[in-house]
This record gives C-alpha cells, sequence and structure tokens, in this order.
C-alpha cells in the first residue's frame, strides 16, 4: 500500500487521539511515538509560546506568602510577569461581587497566577481540559462584575 494510502487509511477520529493525557483510550507515554504515524506525537513537537512583550505592555510583581501561625516556616516568594494589572483586577474583583474582601482578593490573585501560567504553556496537555472551562469562567465573572457595576452606576 502506498504512503499516501496509509496517511489517508488512518485518520483519528478524534483531535488528539494520539495524546495518552488527551485521550486516555490511545496507548503509549507522553513523548512516545505514535504508532500510526511513527513519530512524536504532533502537541510534543510543539514549542511554549514566548509572550511578546515590551516594557508598556507589561506588569512585573513579587509574590510573596507567609505563614502566619508559623513563624520558623520562610515566606514562599517568587516573581512573575503578567500582561494585566493584578492590582487592577483585584479592585475590578472587589467591587464587582458580593464575596468577602480576602476571598474577593484570593479569587483575582489566584486566577491571574493561574491563567498566566496556562497562558505561557498553551500545549501542556494538563491544561487541555480546564482551558475551555476557564474561558467560560473568566467571561461569567467580568459579567457579573460588569452588571454589577452597571446596577451602581445607575442608582
Amino acid at each position: 500500500m502506498a504512503a499516501g494510502a496509509e496517511r489517508m487509511k488512518h485518520s483519528h477520529s478524534k483531535k488528539w487521539a494520539c495524546h495518552p493525557r488527551r485521550n486516555n483510550d490511545a496507548p503509549g507515554a507522553l513523548g512516545a511515538a505514535c504508532a500510526p504515524h511513527a513519530r512524536p506525537c504532533r502537541l510534543e513537537r510543539r514549542r511554549p509560546r514566548k509572550l511578546a512583550m515590551n516594557n508598556a505592555q507589561h506588569h512585573h510583581f513579587r509574590i510573596q506568602v507567609e505563614r502566619v501561625d508559623d513563624a520558623t516556616s520562610a515566606p514562599l516568594v517568587f516573581e512573575v510577569i503578567h500582561h494585566d494589572d493584578i492590582f487592577a483586577m483585584v479592585e475590578r474583583v472587589h467591587a464587582g461581587t458580593a464575596f468577602a474582601a480576602s476571598d474577593a482578593t484570593a479569587l483575582a490573585v489566584g486566577l491571574k497566577l493561574f491563567t498566566g501560567v496556562m497562558l505561557n504553556q498553551p500545549n501542556d496537555p494538563l491544561f487541555a481540559d480546564v482551558q475551555p472551562v476557564m474561558r467560560v469562567f473568566i467571561g461569567n465573572l467580568k459579567s457579573r462584575i460588569a452588571a454589577t457595576m452597571q446596577k451602581r452606576n445607575n442608582a
């Protein structure tokens, strides 16, 4: 059988059928050769996307988490660069939701940190299931904030 005919014969019914983390029925392991193609899965060959940001387009943050009940533990400190201003996001979530101040802050900061990693690793199969759900969640959060702000402006 010709190579072209073999290629035509083998077509995946699912977009990520070769990738075991995307499709639990698929054999193999991460980075293993896809049996029908005899080469590494296309997902493994992709390079992570680099966010092109100049100084005017990004914000640099230092995040510090300290244990309040245990003074012997060293604080956890790390730095991130994000395209959004996390402080502005915290203010919007505070103003646009009925959450307690600490909950609104935790939601905004946690969401921004998580989605920042997810955006920096767009082809990582770890985020495959959560990406569509996160888009819906963020859309719902933005809608709620906008509706709350609209009600306050009309009142």
